[in-house]
């Protein structure tokens, strides 16, 4: 139980450090959301963000299975029904 509390806890942290260094740089790549006059932001903001959470929990997900701390079927599951999403 506890390795799974630290896959989670290192997966919360992974996310956040990840998205903000992902905002840094997704300026730089040009993945932001140019404001028109239906937007309700007034400057370039930064989008895609949700890719890191996918890609962290994903990741998670098969380290966890893999070191078998949850069941492999769970997780083949997921990624696939998360995958066809």
């Amino acid at each position: 139980m506890s390795s799974i509390f630290f896959g989670v806890s290192g997966a919360f942290i992974a996310v956040l450090l990840l998205t903000k260094l992902f905002i840094v740089y997704s300026k730089k790549w040009g993945f932001v959301a140019i404001p028109n006059a239906r937007s309700s932001h007034h400057t370039p903001t930064p989008t895609s963000g949700g890719v890191v959470f996918v890609v962290v929990i994903f990741v998670t997900w098969l380290l966890l299975a893999v070191a078998d701390r949850i069941d492999q079927r769970l997780v083949f599951t997921l990624l696939v029904g998360g995958g066809a999403l």
